[in-house]
């Protein structure tokens, strides 16, 4: 795989590796987030014991302005939040067998 230099329009959010090399070949990224419903899916996919262990914090909303309030669901439109990186890495596996197209997190 060939280095290259960091290309200039990504200078704005590359700020501190301007003289860094780049040895990923190309990728794609979303341009939108994944939504509490898509996450779902995934989540219907796995062992109980794995759902355990993710709990439901997902997919509820905090009522930061009423502090005794119970959480809400969120409504499956919302982007997913608060997940640990062995589930979005697993989303991002398990949407790359249903579509045939590699993905990663």
């Amino acid at each position: 795989m060939q280095k290259r230099k960091v290309p200039k329009h990504l200078h704005v959010w590359m700020k501190g590796m301007l003289n860094s090399e780049i040895n990923q070949s190309s990728f794609f990224i979303m341009r939108r987030e994944v939504k509490v419903g898509e996450f779902q899916d995934y989540v219907d996919s796995l062992t109980e014991t794995d759902r355990e262990k993710l709990g439901t914090e997902w997919r509820q909303e905090e009522q930061w302005y009423s502090p005794n309030a119970k959480p809400r669901r969120l409504s499956d439109e919302n982007p997913v939040a608060s997940i640990p990186w062995w589930a979005a890495n697993g989303y991002a596996q398990w949407l790359a067998e249903k579509t045939g197209c590699p993905l990663a997190f």
